[in-house]
């Protein structure tokens, strides 16, 4: 079986450079949906393909604004769950570039990845950076699904 680390990371590699050629099918083949994404202070559920656009395009759009022009995920750890072959939970860090030289602070991440349909795909990812330091979900989109819940009665937020 291969080890946590060598498939928590690859998924990180993959996702990474699929992102910055602009590749949402390569990034769905390693990021399931839904998907449930948070940062210190928004939540969102990526619930479609037409999603993941806007989020992936957000994300890449606001790092190069922001002078990266690109980003490195490093995975810390990650383990399968106890008697589950089928989940991995892992941490790893991300750091922006800009050229070969790191920019800004690197942060946290926690992910969990699901082996299904054949692959190993992500279904939540938590980092440790607020997103209005750096968008990594698109605010547009985190405030009118935070609308449609409230008025349900459901909260995204973290406790």
């Amino acid at each position: 079986m291969p080890s946590a680390v060598a498939i928590y990371q690859s998924n990180l590699d993959q996702v990474s450079e699929a992102l910055w050629r602009g590749d949402v099918p390569g990034i769905l083949h390693h990021i399931a949906l839904p998907n449930s994404m948070l940062t210190e202070d928004a939540s969102f559920i990526i619930n479609s393909s037409d999603e993941m656009v806007i989020v992936a395009n957000d994300f890449r759009d606001h790092m190069i604004s922001v002078g990266a022009d690109g980003y490195r995920r490093t995975c810390i750890s990650a383990r399968y769950v106890s008697l589950r072959k089928d989940l991995i939970v892992g941490m790893h860090e991300t750091r922006l570039r800009a050229g070969d030289r790191p920019f800004g602070q690197p942060f946290l991440n926690r992910m969990t990845l699901l082996h299904r349909q054949g692959r190993w795909q992500a279904v939540l990812l938590e980092t440790s950076i607020k997103n209005t330091d750096l968008t990594i979900l698109s605010p547009d989109l985190v405030e009118c699904q935070k609308q449609a819940l409230a008025k349900l009665g459901v909260s995204l937020t973290r406790p």
